[in-house]
């Protein structure tokens, strides 16, 4: 069943939005379910977010901003 399948759920929203805006939606979805104490869905918008996050490292599309005087 896709409602409860974190790897579909990401791949339609990574298809549909793109990384960034698949990560947001994730991030969206984590603070709702989190302020309704739904903590089912808490879990899976979690596990989520840490796919999208996982392709975005995959692809290197991560951006770590280091402050210059730290280089």
């Amino acid at each position: 069943m896709i409602a409860d399948d974190p790897k579909e759920i990401a791949t339609i929203l990574v298809e549909e939005n793109g990384a960034d805006g698949a990560l947001a939606i994730a991030l969206a979805e984590i603070t709702r379910a989190n302020q309704s104490c739904d903590y089912y869905s808490l879990s899976i918008w979690r596990e989520i977010r840490g796919i999208v996050r996982e392709r975005i490292e995959a692809a290197g599309e991560i951006t770590i901003n280091v402050p210059i005087d730290r280089i």
